[in-house]
């Protein structure tokens, strides 16, 4: 029996730790330099990062979304997770060119993100005037023209949205998960006069074990109390 008091403890700690919720996992993941994944639709298209390889943790591709119109075509991510109660986005975000802000004759210029359709994150962004675009989170590195999408020098900018604590913890329990990601506003125009980036993407959740891992970790746990009292007699 003292023998094998230690395994029937080590078990119930075991079993007492799946009960709790468990630690965000990496789900899925692409720094897009093959590609956008095939779970990805809509826009799609990658290019290299130009001089965006001098801010962190930019290098090799992006996903960029040039769409015109308001709102303008969105880039959508589909995956199917386990059971999970949260999921967290970390992703590089790079507004790229004339984006004008919040006011004036070319803005609003909007950056959305949406989680199975409501809307999480609705900003303006302003590369020329920084006071004037409503997301107030500093970027990764000064503005600086790093992308030429048509040979305008205009400044483009950078920001690690995964340290926003918009994107960390959010809501969540449905087995399919959709992220979309568009531009919109009345000043909006994409194609070479302004478009958006993302880089280096990762999903992460706190996947919750199965029914029938507990069943397993049940009856396991039986099998050792059996045991324990088979050998006290």
């Amino acid at each position: 029996m003292r023998k094998l008091k230690p395994c029937l403890w080590a078990m119930a700690v075991f079993c007492v730790s799946f009960a709790q919720p468990s630690a965000a996992q990496v789900v899925f993941s692409s720094d897009f330099n093959a590609g956008a994944p095939a779970q990805f639709s809509g826009v799609t298209t990658t290019e290299g990062v130009q001089g965006f390889s001098a801010v962190p943790d930019f290098s090799g591709s992006f996903l960029r979304n040039a769409s015109s119109g308001n709102p303008a075509a969105k880039t959508t991510l589909t995956l199917t997770l386990a059971a999970h109660t949260f999921v967290s986005l970390d992703f590089l975000f790079a507004a790229l060119d004339s984006w004008d802000g919040s006011t004036g004759g070319f803005a609003p210029d909007f950056f959305n993100v949406a989680v199975n359709g409501v809307t999480i994150f609705s900003r303006s962004f302003d590369n020329f005037v920084p006071g004037d675009q409503s997301y107030t989170r500093a970027p990764l590195a000064p503005r600086a023209d790093r992308f030429d999408a048509g040979g305008a020098d205009w400044p483009d900018a950078a920001y690690d949205m995964g340290a926003d604590p918009l994107f960390q913890n959010i809501s969540h329990t449905s087995g399919t998960l959709i992220v979309e990601w568009w531009a919109s506003g009345a000043g909006w125009t994409g194609a070479t006069d302004e478009s958006w980036a993302i880089e280096n993407l990762s999903v992460s959740a706190n996947v919750i074990p199965e029914p029938q891992t507990w069943a397993l970790l049940l009856a396991g746990l039986g099998l050792l109390g059996i045991a324990a009292r088979r050998r006290r007699k």
